[in-house]
């Protein structure tokens, strides 16, 4: 769904998910509850309103309006994403008894039942000898860095507390809490299940009812095998410590949190919610915090575009946190088993389809799960679907899926009676309708006295007309080896696009699979790219053949890791704990982008190949490299801070006060800019350009190559000069700046054909740029007050402002409200279903003379997200606020792209030599910024 619904939207067309819209159907709720308990959880389906679910969904309103308005249990929320525990009934259109329902809010945009996703790993048996995690990350001997100080949160299903590989030295738990979100027994501390903390956690562990041995009465065996390790191969492989030696894992001191997620009897691992709801924790942990999530979910648009990658991606707006997620293990083609021959497929596709497109899914063996089937279609008027399946032992049905205006549910029992299970179809609309899900449930017959739940093995062709575009077909995991989609060999162009769901979001680090030879892994590993084009997998490391912790009651507490995605995932996530041991007290400020720059750099393809591999991404990892890169050949270098050494990234609270730019009085009232630029090369860099520009204060550097960019060489003499430079030399370019009576921003650029500028370089990212701040009146300026200017990118804008070398608070005024969130419901009752235009757009905003004082913390931060504002008022569309103590933090400002945005800062009671830092970032990356007195922007050491 875009950002630009409209108020005429009704209630069924926020459905967007296959399983609400069939609840959105009273006619087929009933039915559907019936035989999705588990799923939906336990509850009594005479009086099914009441059930309560997990769902995510996207809200204008505030988390107190979800939990007054609509009896919510809000378990994670950033941004307008919420992951939540609602009764179904709130869900439901149509007559109701209940007069006041989140469904029919105007300020619900868009609702999804949570999804599940199974554990990334197999119970493989490696042929290869088993090498501790900390050979495998490629961490060398000599390398001091354990991930002391950094905090390691594990989502997974069991993890053994007691074990050897979570003990420190003295046998005391490195474990600073666990969570089961699911216990029956709650915590007041927690929204759902029970916190365990403290002396709970202290050997031999504690047992908790979510986690006992339930799992051993399942079918699968295989199901079996990878519940009751996953949590705790996984755990090890990131951060167990094993006394030193060999069963060390990654990151062997660091503290860590687990949060226990899943369904024991159909082994996926949570639902979104649940993982939602323990990363929101780990998230807002003090950092730096790396989150593991060894899961993946084969369903979904494998855009990034699902509601749970949505919200997980605007958890990682803020710094110093980061989430490892494994592509899951899609990649591969199976052998078909029992009648005929060919091969089996996770995923489907006709790539460009004029008309009609055809698939058969076969499953080769009865099912004991329930099973979805997905079909996502490119289309601009209504697709038709038919659907006709057979059994392998006789018994026919067919179907056939059409919609003009809603959502529709079409349910048929394939055979005489529901004695081998039942068939629900749905067709959903995209919001632009140009694009359709098909979402195909089989679900097994109950169980009887004779025999366990049973889908009988069948084969179903399911016959799309109408399609104009690209046609792609999924089917979970949930019943392993018994299905897939049948082609006679194995189709290259089937395994591409197979990366997992949340895997596909954003902002995460997405982790595929390779063997001991460094080649993809053969038992699957997901492959890129997303469906919209965006190169993941990340990197890769080795998914098979670890030593990692394993039950305690075996011969032995250290085993074979098994294989998959979820093995290799945790690699990564410790050298992003030794990566932010390494960069000390600055980790707290490493971006999204930092994280994975800084991990990419240390990756590579067999033979030295460059470039993005489908399934290996940059390459293998190698932590040695991550933690201490070589230079390139040819490194052009402009100093960005006092202690910057040339590595990329640079990670810093505020990198605007360059040593490398400095200022002198010139003639005329001119000022000569001398820029310092060097060459960290093993070979000589020729024909370096070394440009200089300027803009107002708090551009963005992402812009500098953008239509219209803020950037411009307006009162350069003379913007670019060129220069030669030796391996280890510098040079120093002068520059004579006319700057008239205008506080700026300067930026200087050193690049040649071997080092060039990427279109969307920030000082952070690229060490051969720099930014200093300059004001011609800093000596006589009496103002108290210092104007910034932001310009929208299109892709989202977050400011941090804090108070450097002084006591006192951050005052800000002049803020357009426009560019504010605020999440209130009643704002909506007023207008209806619309999202608020952006600031710098035009038309009519639902706030439009609204007026408010706050004065308490927490009600700020809900209403517009900011955080550390003791005070703020609205008077006339303009805001000012006042911070409780010395930080701002101002994320997702809401400006349309190229639009200005100016405001005011200040500071009150500030000592002479205080500073305030601005940080401006860009689709959570840090962009420009910049150091100002509170009485003007200050040329900060200037001669």
């Amino acid at each position: 769904m875009n950002n630009d619904a409209s108020p005429g939207h009704g209630p069924t067309q926020v459905l967007r998910d296959a399983r609400l819209c069939l609840l959105a159907s009273r006619d087929e709720a009933e039915e559907f509850l019936a035989w999705s308990q588990d799923e939906l959880g336990p509850g009594n389906t005479d009086n099914w309103d009441d059930v309560r679910v997990a769902a995510v969904i996207r809200f204008l309103g505030g988390i107190d309006d979800l939990q007054q308005l609509f009896g919510c249990t809000v378990l994670a929320s950033a941004g307008e994403y919420f992951a939540v525990l609602v009764e179904v009934g709130q869900l439901l259109s149509g007559p109701s008894r209940r007069a006041n329902r989140l469904i029919d809010h105007p300020a619900l945009l868009e609702a999804s039942i949570g999804r599940l996703g199974r554990p990334g790993s197999n119970t493989g048996t490696s042929s290869s000898a088993l090498v501790s995690p900390r050979d495998a990350a490629a961490v060398p001997s000599q390398q001091s860095c354990t991930g002391k100080g950094v905090l390691v949160g594990v989502v997974d299903t069991v993890f053994d507390v007691g074990h050897p590989a979570f003990l420190d030295a003295r046998g005391e738990s490195r474990v600073r809490w666990i969570w089961d979100v699911n216990a029956a027994q709650s915590s007041t501390s927690v929204p759902a299940g029970r916190l365990y903390t403290g002396d709970e956690l202290r050997p031999p562990g504690i047992q908790i009812e979510q986690w006992e041995t339930r799992a051993e009465a399942t079918i699968d065996p295989e199901l079996n095998w990878v519940w009751r390790r996953h949590g705790t191969i996984v755990s090890s492989i990131v951060g167990g410590y094993g006394a030193g030696g060999s069963f060390e894992g990654v990151a062997p001191k660091a503290e860590l949190a687990f949060v226990g997620a899943g369904n024991e009897t159909t082994g996926r691992v949570g639902d979104a919610a649940d993982l939602l709801a323990g990363l929101h924790r780990l998230m807002r942990e003090p950092g730096p915090v790396v989150a593991n999530l060894s899961t993946a979910d084969p369903l979904g648009p494998h855009d990034g575009t699902l509601l749970g990658e949505r919200l997980l991606d605007e958890l990682l707006l803020l710094p110093g946190r980061s989430v490892v997620v494994c592509a899951g293990n899609f990649g591969f083609a199976r052998p078909a088993k029992g009648r005929g021959q060919g091969y089996r497929h996770d995923h489907a596709v006709v790539p460009a389809c004029d008309g009609s497109a055809q698939f058969v899914l076969r499953f080769d063996d009865f099912l004991d799960l329930p099973t979805v089937a997905e079909i996502w279609i490119e289309a601009g008027p209504v697709p038709q679907v038919m659907i006709d399946g057979s059994v392998d032992y006789g018994g026919r049905a067919s179907l056939s899926v059409q919609t003009a205006e809603a959502p529709v549910a079409v349910t048929v029992p394939p055979f005489p009676s529901h004695a081998c299970g039942n068939v629900l179809a749905v067709l959903t609309p995209s919001e632009s309708r140009q694009r359709w899900c098909l979402s195909v449930f089989f679900h097994p017959a109950s169980p009887t006295r004779n025999r366990g739940p049973f889908f009988p093995s069948s084969t179903w062709t399911v016959t799309v007309n109408g399609a104009q575009g690209r046609v792609h077909a999924w089917l979970d995991r949930n019943n392993i080896e018994r299905g897939g989609w049948y082609a006679p060999l194995p189709r290259d162009e089937w395994l591409a696009s197979t990366v997992g769901a949340p895997a596909t979001a954003r902002r995460v680090i997405t982790v595929g699979a390779v063997d001991a030879a460094g080649l993809a892994l053969s038992s699957g590993t997901g492959v890129g790219p997303t469906l919209d084009g965006r190169l993941k997998p990340d990197l890769s490391a080795r998914g098979e053949g670890l030593l990692a912790a394993v039950l305690r009651s075996n011969q032995s507490p250290w085993g074979d890791s098994g294989d998959g995605t979820s093995v290799a995932t945790p690699l990564v996530a410790g050298t992003v704990a030794l990566l932010f041991e390494a960069w000390g007290a600055h980790a707290r400020h490493a971006t999204w982008f930092d994280i994975r720059q800084a991990l990419l750099r240390g990756a590579g393809l067999p033979d030295g190949a460059a470039g993005w591999d489908p399934a290996l991404g940059a390459g293998t990892l190698n932590a040695g490299c991550v933690l201490a890169p070589a230079p390139p050949d040819v490194d052009l270098w402009i100093p960005r801070v006092s202690d910057d050494n040339g590595e990329e990234p640079l990670v810093r609270e505020f990198i605007c006060d360059s040593p490398a730019i400095v200022f002198s009085p010139a003639s005329d009232g001119a000022v000569n800019v001398d820029v310092a630029v060097h060459n960290r090369g093993r070979r000589s860099a020729s024909k370096v350009r070394v440009r200089l520009f300027v803009a107002n204060v708090g551009a963005s550097t992402l812009e500098f190559a953008a239509a219209g960019s803020p950037w411009t060489t307006e009162g350069i003499d003379t913007p670019e000069h060129m220069v030669d430079l030796q391996p280890n030399a510098s040079a120093s370019v002068r520059f004579v700046l006319r700057p008239g009576h205008k506080v700026m921003q300067l930026m200087a650029v050193a690049d040649n054909s071997d080092d060039p500028l990427p279109r969307d370089a920030a000082p952070s990212s690229c060490n051969n740029m720099a930014l200093r701040t300059f004001d011609p009146h800093f000596a006589t300026s009496a103002s108290r007050w210092t104007t910034l200017t932001l310009r929208g990118s299109g892709r989202g804008e977050s400011v941090a402002l804090r108070l450097l070398n002084g006591s006192g608070k951050l005052m800000l005024r002049g803020l357009s409200l426009a560019a504010l969130p605020w999440r209130e419901a009643s704002i909506y009752e007023r207008h209806g279903r619309q999202c608020r235009l952006l600031f710098g757009e035009q038309g009519h905003d639902p706030l439009t003379g609204y007026e408010k004082e706050l004065t308490d913390e927490g009600t700020i931060s809900m209403r517009t997200d900011i955080e550390g504002a003791g005070s703020l008022s609205i008077s006339h569309q303009s805001v000012t606020i006042e911070s409780v103590a010395d930080t701002l933090w101002m994320p997702r400002l809401r400006l349309a792209a190229k639009t200005e945005l100016r405001f005011e800062v200040a500071a009150t009671d500030i000592a002479q030599s205080a500073l305030i830092g601005l940080s401006v970032f860009s689709d959570g990356r840090r962009a420009g910024g910049a150091l100002f007195t509170g009485a003007s922007l200050a040329p900060i050491g200037a001669s």
